[in-house]
């Protein structure tokens, strides 16, 4: 017998079995993302500091503290607010945010 919640004729929701491998892969995705943007930091100031153990030390303590603050906010918000529309609207924005702050330097 499954342990999972089975949706209800009234409300017609997806079970949750069915929408974890989504979560997951959001999550990976997301995860990877958020490596990229720690490489990306750490090459573009690079040039300015130099490529050292502090530089990458301060790299991924500044990902991880903004990483936790998110976190702590997103909690926060999901206990507000229950409406999944929302959510992928703050990844579209984080996403536009993150793409923004890449190419706001000149590669050349």
């Amino acid at each position: 017998m499954s342990t999972l919640a089975q949706p209800t004729s009234d409300t017609g929701e997806t079970p949750v079995g069915l929408r974890l491998p989504w979560l997951i892969l959001i999550v990976f995705i997301s995860s990877t993302c958020m490596m990229v943007l720690e490489l990306v930091a750490g090459r573009i100031i690079a040039p300015y500091v130099g490529v050292s153990l502090y530089t990458w030390t301060s790299v991924i303590g500044v990902v991880l503290a903004g990483m936790s603050l998110g976190n702590y906010l997103g909690g926060k918000l999901a206990d507000r607010w229950h409406r999944r529309g929302c959510w992928g609207s703050f990844f579209y924005w984080a996403a536009c945010s993150a793409s923004a702050s890449c190419s706001s330097r000149s590669w050349g």
